[in-house]
């Protein structure tokens, strides 16, 4: 019957050219598309194997030079050509046909994403490209429905989220045993949402197994979602299960439902930044890509902090609101001075986030000490609040500093930080000649302040430390200046790898060398506009590079060098 609508319509144009211009149109396309066809199957089908092979590229040429000679041949034509073949490929598609010999777009579909995951493994992520690419034990839709809804508010626009099933069966011959795959709900449909289901003999175990081993270069999860454990039959077990994730430098995120209240309207979020660690920067980053979602994105929002210094309450409040706009968050900032009350900290939170449809919260750090009472330590804070999204970042993420981080300093592994009192103890005497050896006393003022020093001490060890880097680099300033910024590198590096963080911190450096360019004391004074940092724990850092780091310059006696140093640390060339 199409066939012959389309000759009757010929013969009653009654005009030759037109004809040859439409015939011509669609045999070219014909063409273009064959050739485009051959190209496609060539890339990406693994059962094209034609007994008259050719190169992709010459079927790509053919295929352009096809479109170009129709445009150039008659361009009206062309477009009521491309316009009858697309609708002709929209109804097939509609018909939902199923060849025989397979679709070539599922080749064609695997062929872009391994070249993307080629290309994701070779690059460096920056920060503000993260997305959550998320593993979500959920326990089940029906079991925790609230799980994987708030999943899909963070991933829907930007991000990925593999939502595990866990199915314990203590006859299990393995750890973590595949049943089956399944879809997203069939009335859903949620863009970058899978679910798998497997079977485990326990489930700490199979939790265990999976952030270890799933994954593929390129997209590796970065972040571990589950529900909190507030009744938990085995606390220490769970306890250690968060530990185990954070170890594989997994972002945590636990969300504590209130079953009565749920997420109440969605209208107000509470973010709760208490300093010295990273949490906070993944909660802004979740809360960017929570807002993205149409259920929060009118959402109030407010950042409070705690202050205990009221001197300190004008500059925090004006770090926050600079943080906030360089990361473009509409938000609120609270700071609550707790100079003079003195409250608990759980007080304090329940009292302001009482009625806040999501509170953010940093999770305390676990160790062999707290594991035991980690659960009930949490829901102290936690208990009388609504639903509550505790959060633990990776290292991947860079502490944000707004100047309440003084008593302690979080990010210093626990083998190195426990030594640092017995190292700060056991730092050298200084062996200088008689002429500076005033008394006992002053000698073990000197030993004490070697790493914090007095103006005294400095003299007192310049004059034994006479030569300066500037004359050991034969008076090159540029010489002595890449030797210097070498070594304000290697020691930005060494802290990343003990994971105790400088950034921020701004102070005076005096550095006495020996003849062989190892280090023998580094005098430090702190800066009035550097962050606050523990005295003891930076003069432990200080003392465990100096035993771990070598300059690459030697000399016939000993020499120093004195000057600022600021990290993360920026160096520009020093011309002569």
């Amino acid at each position: 019957l199409m066939t012959f609508v389309i000759a009757e319509a010929g013969i009653l144009v009654g005009e030759l050219d037109i004809i040859a211009r439409v015939v011509s149109m669609f045999f070219i396309t014909t063409y273009g598309f064959l050739n485009m066809s051959c190209a496609l199957e060539n890339w990406a089908s693994t059962d094209f194997r034609p007994e008259f092979r050719i190169p992709a590229w010459v079927s790509i040429i053919g295929s352009l030079a096809c479109f170009i000679v129709m445009i150039l041949l008659d361009f009206p034509a062309m477009v009521g050509a491309t316009v009858v073949l697309g609708g002709l490929f929209l109804y097939l598609k509609r018909k939902e046909l199923t060849l025989e010999s397979g679709d070539t777009w599922e080749g064609v579909w695997s062929s872009v994403v391994r070249s993307g995951l080629q290309r994701l493994s070779q690059t460096v992520q920056h920060q503000r490209n993260w997305r959550p690419n998320i593993i979500l034990f959920s326990g089940g839709n029906e079991t925790r429905p609230h799980l994987v809804q708030f999943g899909e508010w963070l991933v829907r626009k930007r991000g990925i989220l593999s939502n595990f099933e866990l199915i314990e069966n203590a006859g299990a011959t393995s750890a973590i045993a595949k049943t089956k795959d399944t879809e997203p709900e069939p009335d859903a449909h949620i863009p970058g949402i899978f679910s798998r289901t497997l079977q485990c003999r326990n489930i700490y175990e199979g939790m265990e197994a999976v952030t270890q081993i799933y994954g593929f270069s390129g997209i590796d999860p970065n972040t571990v979602m589950l529900g909190w454990a507030r009744n938990s039959r085995d606390p220490l077990r769970f306890a250690h299960l968060i530990r185990q994730f954070s170890e594989l430098d997994n972002n945590i995120l636990m969300l504590d439902y209130d079953a009565e209240r749920g997420f109440g309207s969605k209208k107000t979020i509470d973010l709760w930044w208490r300093g010295g660690s990273n949490n906070a920067t993944l909660a802004l980053n979740m809360l960017k890509f929570l807002r993205t979602s149409e259920d929060w994105e009118n959402a109030q929002t407010r950042i409070l902090t705690v202050v205990d210094n009221s001197a300190l309450v004008a500059r925090v409040q004006k770090n926050l609101n600079r943080i906030l706009d360089d990361e473009r968050i509409e938000a609120e900032v609270k700071i609550i001075n707790n100079a003079v009350e003195k409250r608990p900290f759980v007080e304090i939170v329940k009292r302001e986030s009482g009625e806040a449809d999501l509170s953010m919260i940093g999770l305390p750090p676990i160790t062999d000490q707290n594991a035991a009472s980690f659960i009930e330590q949490t829901d102290s804070i936690i208990s009388e609040l609504g639903s509550v999204l505790l959060i633990g970042a990776s290292s991947y993420f860079e502490t944000l500093y707004v100047g309440i981080e003084t008593e302690k300093s979080t990010a210093a592994p626990q083998e190195v930080a426990g030594e640092w009192p017995a190292l700060l103890e056991q730092l050298p005497a200084l062996n200088l000649p008689e002429k500076f050896r005033h008394s006992e006393a002053s000698h073990e003022t000197v030993r004490k302040t070697v790493v914090s020093m007095t103006e005294d001490s400095q003299s007192t060890l310049h004059d034994f430390y006479s030569q300066t880097l500037l004359e050991v680099s034969n008076f090159d300033t540029q010489k002595a200046f890449d030797t210097w910024m070498g070594m304000m590198r290697e020691m930005e590096e060494y802290s990343k790898k003990i994971r105790f963080d400088i950034k921020g911190v701004k102070l005076w450096l005096h550095v006495f060398w020996n003849e062989d360019g190892s280090v023998s004391h580094i005098g430090y004074l702190l800066r009035p506009d550097s962050r606050n940092i523990d005295a003891l724990e930076l003069a432990a850092f200080l003392k465990t590079f100096m035993g771990r780091y070598k300059l690459p310059a030697t000399s016939n006696k000993k020499f120093s060098h004195y000057t600022g140093a600021n990290f993360p640390i920026f160096s520009e060339k020093v011309t002569n």
